[in-house]
């Protein structure tokens, strides 16, 4: 999958789609989701422990969130909008340890 990504990565640079900014930063983003997800299912220790300090970070941040929320910081659309993105981020996590 990692290949795949990375192929797409460069036909969307070679085809003007991306700016070389954008593509090292897909090609980033993409690669360490790839050592991620493959050091959770290959139970490599120190991406377990990276992955373990990943949703502590998670968990703080939906705590900040909703302390901002409950202070009026943010508004109810910004909440819901924010919390998806935690979502994610933690289900990706959970996809991972359940293969």
């Amino acid at each position: 999958m990692a290949n795949l990504a990375e192929a797409e990565i460069n036909r969307l640079q070679q085809s003007k789609h991306l700016n070389n900014e954008e593509h090292e930063f897909l090609l980033t983003y993409f690669n360490a989701r790839h050592r991620v997800l493959e050091g959770i299912l290959n139970k490599d220790h120190e991406v377990q422990r990276l992955e373990k300090a990943r949703l502590k970070v998670l968990k703080t941040q939906r705590k900040q969130l909703l302390h901002l929320w409950e202070s009026h910081e943010i508004n109810d659309k910004q909440l819901n909008q924010l919390e998806r993105e935690i979502d994610v981020a933690e289900a990706y996590s959970a996809r991972g340890a359940l293969k």
